[in-house]
C-alpha cells in the first residue's frame, strides 16, 4: 500500500502541523506502508534518475535521448536520435536523420543534423564526391555512373571538364576553372619563355623580390656579400636570379640562402654561375633545382668582382652586409656570422619562381 507523504508534498498533513506529519511517518513505518513522495510523483518530471533508462520523447522512427545527472533527455526528430543531457542541461534535439549533440556541464546539448533524403521537386542532382553524381529517386539519393573522359569531374550533380579553382596551361598561358566547372579564358604568363620556365601544371613563372629600377643608385663593393630577405608564400622552386645594375663590364654571382634562427642568411641552397652586369636587369639560371617552403623567408645574396653600381629602393626590407673572407666568386656555406643589417635601402635583387 502507498500513501502520498503530505508533509513533503505540502498537502493536508502540512496544514495539521509538523507533529502530525511526524506521527503519520511513524505510523506508516509500523504498518509497513510505503510513503510516496508527491514531488517524485510529479507528472512534470517524466525522466528517471537512472542514466540507463531511455526517457526522451519519441519521434518518428527516432529514439529519445538519455537523462543524466538530473537533466532531461533529448527529443527525437524524424529518423533522429536525441542527444544526452549534460549536468543540469537538456539533451540536444535531433533533427531529421541527425543525432543531437551531448550536453556539456550546465549547457544544453546541440541540435541534430539533417536527414539524408531528397525531394525531387526542390533538388534532383548533387555529387557524392568529385567524380560521382547522385540522382534523387523516391526521396533517396542514388549514385550514378562516374564521370569520365572530357567531363571527368562532378560539380552540382553534373559531369564537367574541371573542378572550380583548378588551373591548366595553354601554351604559355594559364586558365582557371570557374565555379560552374568550365575553363575560363587563358591569360598569358607575365614572363617570356625562354629564358624563363614555361607554364607548367597551370602555374606561370613570376618574380619575387624587387624587379624594378628603384629610385636611386648605390654601390655593391667588391668582396662583400649583400643579402636581401624575401618571403615565399607558396611551395615553389627558384629558376633564375637577377639584379638591376647601372653599367656593364663587370661580373656578379648570386645565390639563394635559407634563413637561420638569427634571421640572417644561413645555408646556400642554389646559385648561379658568374654572369655579366648590365645597365638594367641582368640574370642567370640557378642550379640545382630546390624546393622553397610556403610561409618561409629566404635570402638572395650577391657578390661582385669589382665595385659596381646597383639600383636600390629607399627603405623596404633592407639588406645584410658582410665582408666575404673567401673573396670573389665564392658563395660560402654557411653564411659568415656577424653580418650587419641596414634598413635604409634595399638592393633591387629578384628571383624567378614557379609554384607547383
Amino acid at each position: 500500500m502507498r500513501l502520498i507523504d503530505g508533509a513533503r508534498a505540502g498537502g493536508p498533513w502540512k496544514a495539521a502541523g509538523s507533529l502530525a506529519a511526524i506521527a503519520c511517518t511513524a505510523c506508516a513505518q509500523l504498518l509497513g506502508i510505503e510513503l510516496l513522495d508527491e514531488q517524485a510523483a510529479d507528472p512534470l518530471r517524466p525522466c528517471s534518475q537512472d542514466a540507463s533508462v531511455d526517457c526522451g520523447k519519441e519521434g518518428l522512427e527516432g529514439s529519445g535521448g538519455l537523462e543524466t545527472g538530473g537533466s532531461f533527455g533529448g527529443v527525437s526528430g524524424a529518423n533522429g536520435v536525441g542527444g544526452l543531457g549534460g549536468t543540469n542541461g537538456l539533451g540536444g534535439m535531433a533533427g531529421p536523420g541527425g543525432m543531437g549533440g551531448l550536453g556539456s556541464g550546465t549547457n544544453d546539448g546541440g541540435a541534430g543534423g539533417a536527414l539524408d533524403t531528397c525531394d525531387e521537386l526542390t533538388g534532383t542532382f548533387l555529387c557524392a564526391d568529385s567524380f560521382t553524381p547522385r540522382l534523387c529517386v523516391e526521396h533517396s539519393w542514388v549514385d550514378q555512373a562516374a564521370c569520365m573522359g572530357d567531363n571527368a569531374y562532378c560539380v552540382n550533380g553534373e559531369c564537367v571538364p574541371c573542378l572550380p579553382g583548378q588551373q591548366q596551361c595553354v601554351d604559355n598561358s594559364s586558365a582557371t576553372c570557374d565555379p560552374t566547372g568550365s575553363w575560363g579564358i587563358p591569360e598569358a604568363c607575365p614572363l617570356s619563355s625562354p629564358p624563363n620556365p614555361s607554364c607548367a601544371n597551370g602555374f606561370c613563372a613570376y618574380h619575387a623580390g624587387l624587379d624594378q629600377m628603384g629610385d636611386r643608385a648605390d654601390v655593391l663593393y667588391v668582396d662583400y656579400l649583400y643579402g636581401v630577405r624575401v618571403l615565399v608564400t607558396e611551395q615553389t622552386r627558384p629558376y633564375r636570379l637577377g639584379m638591376f645594375g647601372t653599367g656593364t663590364g663587370n661580373n656578379v654571382r648570386m645565390g639563394v640562402y635559407s634563413e637561420g634562427s638569427n634571421l640572417r642568411p644561413d645555408e646556400l641552397l642554389t646559385s648561379t654561375t658568374t654572369f655579366a652586369t648590365a645597365d638594367g636587369p641582368a640574370e642567370a639560371a640557378a642550379t640545382p633545382s630546390v624546393t622553397l617552403d610556403a610561409g618561409s623567408h629566404y635570402w638572395l645574396v650577391a657578390i661582385a668582382d669589382a665595385d659596381i653600381g646597383m639600383r636600390v629602393t629607399t627603405g623596404g626590407t633592407g639588406y645584410a652586409l658582410i665582408n666575404n673572407p673567401s673573396g670573389w666568386n665564392v658563395l660560402p656555406t654557411p653564411f659568415p656570422s656577424g653580418s650587419e643589417i641596414s634598413s635604409s635601402l634595399t638592393p633591387n635583387f629578384y628571383v624567378v619562381l614557379q609554384d607547383y
